[in-house]
């Protein structure tokens, strides 16, 4: 399995593309976060991967909103840290939230409730 002992967290989780992705990262052994503003999505779709002996947590969180977004990055891997099947793997030496303080500028205020434009 090629992600065995990583952390992976998947935007959108609980439909379309988000959904498939994540059921393909947690056949390949990722711990999946699940995150959806769509929670019961979400948690739909964590049990069904626990049910399958994988392991998947699902938060609830918009994108567009800075702090759900800072919250569900450092929640992911200090839930999945404490879990009984956690491994030893490599740790990343940079803080998962280093580059989150500009999210809403990086991502020009994205909100799923305007139109796009060039």
């Amino acid at each position: 399995m090629r992600f065995d002992g990583h952390v992976v967290l998947v935007t959108g989780a609980a439909k379309g593309i988000g959904l498939r992705i994540s059921r393909a990262f947690g056949r390949e052994g990722a711990r999946v976060a699940a995150l959806d503003i769509d929670a019961p999505g979400a948690d739909a779709l964590a049990r069904e991967l626990v049910a399958e002996g994988r392991e998947a947590l699902a938060l609830k969180a918009d994108v567009t909103a800075a702090l759900e977004v800072r919250q569900a990055v450092v929640r992911a891997p200090a839930r999945f840290a404490r879990s009984p099947a956690s491994s030893s793997g490599s740790r990343s030496s940079s803080s998962p939230t280093s580059s989150l303080p500009s999210w809403p500028d990086r991502t020009g205020g994205l909100s799923s409730r305007q139109p796009w434009s060039r």
